[in-house]
């Protein structure tokens, strides 16, 4: 209501309802909740739903970054991203990489290490039992003066095979980082070698050496540890008295015993390491040892072949492609260059 004096005795008075207006009002308020608050919830999902596809990238990277410290499987990473993401996913993965290839080289470091001790305490034996043979022999009073220094000798000459032990294991463990010092070997005087030493150990057991003096490229130290070791093996399993057969020839060498065998079973995992046969058994299993020899004989791009029967005795045979120059040339008659073993 509006009211205006005209005169003294007269004003205009002017009215109009404006309930149009409050419900306008009431209109646009229920506009409001029905359009307006909509729409921003809307609004606030696209906004929720862009930042997590924004920061889905970065939230994988956390994740594998969490898995990867705690050694578990690493997650997939965005890689095919061609934008920052993707650039800090692909370093992230070039780094997971690294810290792979980094453990499992550690791995084998340790378990070249843990072989080594393994290694050590096995092949120590050996030299250790020929020491003690060599020094009864001492002991006995009808040895002469010349027989003492010969067996003086030979104890030296063990001695300073422990001393060089070390050193010939370690490159067996870690074959592949190093290269093996490979030479023309006499095979021949090889296995003599070990007979002569182990015989000293082992006075009741009979030794036969045969064979030509064939030289055959190889590393000297790791072949004499693979004889030694095979031919242990036969002493433990043959009775005092029983023959042992070394024999040489061009492209290697075996071991033959007569002793107690061993059955299929037990000869199919002879070569596992640390693998024996049932302790009830009065001639121990093969541990270690055979499973040095293969893979000396696989160092030598060999094969180390075991044949063996209950009662009738077990044979070693290594055989290698690996020969001296000397057994081979080129025959004329043929066509093509092609390189044929002489006999």
């Amino acid at each position: 209501a509006i009211m205006e004096p005209i005169t003294d005795k007269a004003s205009f008075l002017y009215m109009h309802t404006v309930d149009s207006v409050y419900a306008l009002r009431r209109d646009m308020r229920a506009a409001f909740v029905r359009i307006a608050l909509p729409g921003a919830l809307l609004m606030a999902f696209i906004a929720y739903a862009l930042a997590a596809h924004f920061t889905r990238p970065v939230d994988a990277l956390r994740r594998a970054a969490e898995a990867l410290a705690r050694g578990e499987e690493s997650l997939p990473l965005p890689t095919g991203r061609t934008d920052e993401v993707g650039a800090l996913a692909a370093a992230f993965e070039a780094m997971r990489d690294a810290v792979k290839e980094r453990e499992s080289r550690l791995r084998a470091e340790s378990q070249s290490r843990q072989d080594l001790l393994d290694a050590l305490a096995h092949e120590m034996r050996t030299p250790l039992c020929v020491l003690l043979g060599y020094t009864r022999i001492l002991q006995d009073d009808k040895a002469t003066g010349t027989q003492r220094q010969t067996v003086a000798a030979k104890m030296a000459q063990s001695i300073e095979r422990l001393t060089h032990m070390e050193d010939d294991l370690t490159k067996l463990c870690f074959a592949g980082r190093q290269r093996l010092d490979m030479k023309p070997v006499d095979l021949l005087a090889l296995l003599q070698e070990s007979a002569d030493n182990l015989s000293a150990a082992h006075p009741d057991s009979v030794f036969h050496v045969t064979g030509c003096a064939h030289m055959l490229t190889g590393d000297q130290a790791l072949l004499s540890l693979m004889v030694d070791n095979l031919v242990t093996n036969a002493l433990r399993a043959s009775s005092p008295g029983s023959p042992i057969l070394l024999h040489a020839f061009a492209t290697g060498f075996y071991v033959r015993d007569y002793g107690a065998g061993m059955p299929k079973k037990v000869l199919a995992r002879a070569a596992e390491p640390f693998y024996k046969a049932d302790s009830s058994r009065s001639t121990p299993g093969i541990g270690l040892g055979l499973s040095l020899c293969r893979k000396i004989a696989e160092l030598h791009r060999g094969r180390l072949l075991l044949t063996s029967k209950v009662g009738r005795g077990t044979l070693a045979l290594f055989t290698t492609s690996l020969q001296n120059s000397a057994y081979f040339e080129t025959c004329a008659a043929l066509s093509c260059k092609q390189e044929v073993n002489q006999p």
